[in-house]
């Protein structure tokens, strides 16, 4: 089997989490904590995956949404997948409250507005800490380069 990462996830994320199963992505999205949880598969359809498999990936979407839970300013989870634009089996994991910029409207579809490096960063580290504590992890997995752009 060969995984390769949709080019328009990998532009828009940085990488928190991996094993041999799943990728658990960042996205650079300043107004939510967002995250994409992709199994590391050619399946394009949940139904179409193994037992084991698709167990295994509702395992991490659960600890990606109890992570983002935990961040602050986060009241609700909403989770979504698609696959309409990318066809690539993924789940989208979003941190919402009631007050941020779109409540009680869906984010899925809006434009993009990228975080500034700090918040990133910040994001990244709390949800790295508590994915590895969801997940029974005491470090992150090292995670393959799957087409991630390379600092300038």
């Amino acid at each position: 089997m060969s995984f390769d990462l949709d080019p328009r996830i990998a532009v828009e994320t940085v990488p928190l989490w991996a094993d041999s199963q799943r990728l658990i992505l960042l996205r650079d999205e300043s107004r939510w904590p967002w995250c994409v949880v992709m199994p590391i598969t050619t399946q394009i359809e949940f139904h179409s995956m193994d037992d084991a498999a698709a167990s295994a990936l509702i395992k991490a979407v659960r600890a990606t949404a109890a992570a983002i839970s935990r961040l602050p300013q986060v009241g609700k989870i909403n989770l979504a997948s698609f696959g309409n634009v990318v066809a690539q089996q993924h789940w989208h994991v979003i941190g919402r409250n009631q007050t941020d910029p779109l409540w009680p409207d869906p984010v899925i579809g809006q434009p993009r507005v990228a975080s500034a490096a700090p918040l990133l960063q910040q994001r990244a580290e709390l949800l790295q800490r508590s994915l590895c504590a969801e997940l029974g992890r005491s470090e992150p997995g090292a995670i393959p380069h799957y087409g991630w752009p390379t600092p300038d």
